[in-house]
């Protein structure tokens, strides 16, 4: 019998956590699993991408904490006809829990960082209840797993370490073709950052760091993504005098295509889980200079496929910018040994074998032969 499995995520807009979950979903065995897709909060161009895949999907509009919702994804839940509800970050699994419960379903459950927690003590308190009910927690690295088994106190034994995935054939696009496009030269050293336009992955101290490499080294700054400071982040922009060397591209659906068009990843983050994107980059053959915070050790070995860095430390990162910026040879051995990581330690068909034995694994041996 095929197990029919729903993921809850936030929106359909472009996020790693709501990428993953699409990943996920077109890549289980179709033999055994059917997938569907919920998201409580909004639409986006996701949903395009499902409809290409002929995944279905469903869209709540959820506004705040309205107690309507619950009876949405009960129907969600009902229409699909869930045996796994498999609930991505903490706002999913509190709407889904009771509804899960009430269809009768098995919820996995699946963190990608722990910032959340770190301080509000609300969300801890409601998570250790919540946890309870669910049949599995995956995480998306070992560090994530340490602070959910040392803080939070959750039992070693319940949690299953699923590294995030990425199709290593979608990377296989000419750099020069996609410089092009973007109105890029083949001369310029090109920078590129993949993320939401949020707070956590401070954005600032990338535009202050780049200010202080271009008074040495000609380059050119990338920044791909939306969100609430967009706005905000384009004035400092022209603020610091980078308007002409700094491409706000918003939202794309092309990551392949604007990854090979940069010579380096850079991400900036003050909280991290284990980012999808710097998985990707590394996937296209990208050296990545990151923040050394949650997982980015885990992804970044220093000096093999990358540089860490302090976060909210500008004159640190530009410095680490600068060291690569002229120095094509040692960019290229490290991209080369990025890719090679990726493709041994975060290859999608690894991932996509470890949700499939939870999924199983929480229904029991009679379950999925009936």
């Amino acid at each position: 019998m095929v197990i029919s499995t729903v993921q809850v995520i936030y929106s359909l807009e472009i996020g790693g956590v709501e990428k993953l979950a699409v990943t996920i979903g077109s890549h289980l065995d179709q033999a055994k699993f059917r997938a569907a897709i919920c998201a409580l909060d909004g639409d986006g161009v996701l949903a395009e991408e499902l409809v290409r895949l002929g995944i279905p999907y469903h869209v709540l509009w959820r506004k705040g904490i309205e107690m309507g919702v619950l009876a949405r994804l009960y129907r969600c839940f009902r229409q699909e006809k869930a045996r796994i509800v498999h609930t991505h970050q903490f706002a999913q699994l509190l709407f889904s829990v009771l509804p899960a419960m009430a269809y009768g379903a098995k919820i996995v459950h699946t963190e990608h960082e722990y910032y959340i927690y770190r301080n509000n003590a609300r969300a801890r308190r409601l998570f250790k209840q919540l946890v309870r009910f669910c049949s599995a927690l995956t995480v998306v690295g070992p560090e994530v797993a340490r602070y959910y088994v040392e803080e939070l106190g959750v039992p070693r034994q319940r949690i299953h370490v699923i590294a995030n995935g990425v199709n290593l054939d979608q990377f296989g696009i000419e750099g020069r073709e996609s410089r092009s496009r973007l109105g890029l030269s083949v001369d310029d050293v090109v920078f590129g950052i993949v993320g939401r336009l949020e707070p956590e992955k401070d954005h600032r101290t990338l535009l202050q760091a780049f200010r202080s490499l271009i008074e040495h080294q000609p380059a050119r700054l990338v920044v791909v993504g939306d969100g609430r400071l967009r706005s905000e982040l384009e004035s400092y922009a022209r603020t610091l005098g980078l308007e002409p060397h700094v491409s706000f591209l918003g939202t794309r659906t092309d990551i392949p295509e604007v990854l090979a068009a940069f010579d380096v990843f850079v991400l900036s983050s003050v909280n991290e889980g284990v980012p999808l994107s710097v998985v990707e980059a590394m996937g296209a053959g990208k050296p990545v200079i990151a923040t050394e915070v949650g997982g980015l050790r885990l992804l970044v070995h220093p000096e093999v496929n990358g540089l860490l860095v302090p976060p909210a430390d500008p004159a640190a990162l530009a410095a680490a910018m600068r060291s690569l910026a002229g120095n094509l040879t040692r960019r290229q051995e490290m991209g080369m040994q990025g890719r090679r990581i990726a493709r041994e330690s975060f290859s999608v068909s690894t991932m996509i074998n470890r949700y499939q034995e939870v999924y199983q694994s929480v229904l029991g041996a009679h379950d999925v032969r009936n």
